[in-house]
């Protein structure tokens, strides 16, 4: 399959941003309805999941036509010509059930209190069982019948789950309980830090002044960081070519993201590494108009980034998966701007580098929050190990080493130079 490529010579994005630009838009007129008439939490948060997938599903699906491309593994002209197995189907629906299951018994045995959002998405779930058993029985049954190679993981987990262990392809199992760990574990997490910050985002009052207004526009921010990532996770379908091709095989990668999340940086990451005192950008110059505009303007274009290179994955998010290489936004300047971005963030706000203690507690904390960002580096390094497995993230790595920020900005600074360094060698030896 030959790979498609922009004007510029990038490799082409897996998402559309039209679609996403529609959804985007719908998404912040939910949100401004829902704060001026006063909807309910579990109403607003509802509404803003619908406004925001269904019009990127129904553009992608008609407009962009993603369950047509070769990445999804599907051939749609097989439909008329493939007899339907029953027997293939009843085998992946016990996959299907099978993971649900293991997934029941993990929330149901983990401990109260650190794991209360677990507890709750598995009370969530189990009441919407029947619903979700249904809409899983149709959408296998409608790939079932058009996908290249229709042994996939549910069948293979089903197989071995009615103790078919013979000529089982375990990579295919291991994947895909591997991306159910993913999606288990992030789902519940993300699913309830959302209702809770979109309870508050309603009830917040909003208060004219610099820090207030930057702080507002921070909490917005992470409300739509957050629903897009529930969106993420929630829609891993071929369907859509939001499937996951493949987790993360990289241990250390595994490491280095899951302990950046609760409730493992709680016990490891903010122990380790404490680099607040307490006291925020606007403790310290929030009074200051001249200082304080510029630097609450930067918080909020860091925030700003971060977000628009969360959103321009659309419906593709998650974190230890590839589900597509994403080329366009932020993503046309450097490889990894929403660690960049949450990295600047972190240093604004916190401001670790001021401190009442002195200069020798204001350099530990800064050594602490350079430790967090080597945490971020090691997650980017090896997710681009991951990548790499990808022809199409190789060719997009090779386009922004040569011409990403960092390589037109290094390209200024030699033309600029007024010393230049000639290294070329002619074969001959000085005298």
């Amino acid at each position: 399959m030959k790979m498609q490529i922009h004007a510029d010579g990038r490799p082409r994005t897996a998402n559309d941003p039209r679609g996403i630009a529609i959804g985007f838009t719908l998404l912040i007129l939910t949100f401004a309805i829902a704060r001026l008439v006063g909807a309910s939490a579990p109403a607003t948060m509802a509404v803003a999941l619908t406004s925001y997938t269904l019009p990127i599903i129904l553009y992608d699906l008609i407009v962009t036509k993603v369950h047509r491309r070769p990445s999804t593994g599907l051939d749609w002209s097989l439909f008329h010509k493939r007899a339907f197995d029953t027997s293939r189907f009843a085998v992946k629906l016990i996959g299907m059930c099978g993971i649900y299951a293991i997934l029941g018994i993990v929330y149901a045995s983990l401990p109260p209190g650190v794991f209360e959002l677990y507890r709750l998405f598995a009370i969530g779930a189990l009441l919407t069982l029947p619903l979700l058993l249904l809409a899983g029985a149709i959408y296998i049954a409608l790939i079932d019948q058009v996908m290249i190679d229709p042994r996939d993981g549910y069948f293979e987990l089903g197989s071995a789950l009615l103790l078919r262990f013979r000529g089982r392809d375990w990579l295919k199992v291991r994947d895909l309980v591997l991306g159910w760990v993913i999606k288990g574990f992030f789902l519940p997490q993300m699913f309830g830090s959302l209702a809770i910050i979109i309870s508050r985002f309603l009830t917040s009052t909003l208060e004219w002044n610099l820090v207030a207004v930057v702080a507002w526009l921070a909490n917005a921010a992470i409300l739509i960081t957050l629903l897009v990532a529930v969106c993420g996770y929630a829609l891993t379908m071929r369907l859509l070519d939001t499937h996951i091709r493949s987790p993360n095989n990289v241990p250390l990668g595994w490491l280095v993201c899951l302990v950046c999340y609760a409730p493992f940086n709680a016990l490891f990451l903010h122990p380790l590494f404490p680099y607040e005192d307490g006291l925020k950008w606007h403790h310290w110059f929030g009074d200051v108009v001249w200082l304080a505009a510029p630097w609450g303007l930067m918080v909020v274009l860091a925030y700003g980034i971060w977000t628009w290179a969360t959103v321009i994955y659309g419906l593709r998010w998650s974190n230890l998966t590839h589900r597509g290489i994403i080329t366009n936004g932020p993503y046309c300047f450097t490889k990894h701007p929403d660690y960049i971005a949450k990295s600047l963030f972190w240093w604004l706000t916190a401001v670790p580098f001021l401190s009442v203690e002195g200069w020798f507690a204001a350099a530990a904390h800064s050594l602490m929050l350079i430790g967090v960002n080597v945490f971020y580096y090691l997650r980017a390094k090896t997710e681009e190990r991951h990548l790499m497995q990808d022809p199409v993230y190789a060719a997009y790595a090779a386009w922004i080493a040569k011409h990403g920020v960092l390589a037109r900005l290094r390209g200024k600074i030699l033309v600029a130079s007024p010393v230049s360094l000639d290294f070329r060698t002619t074969g001959e030896r000085d005298a």
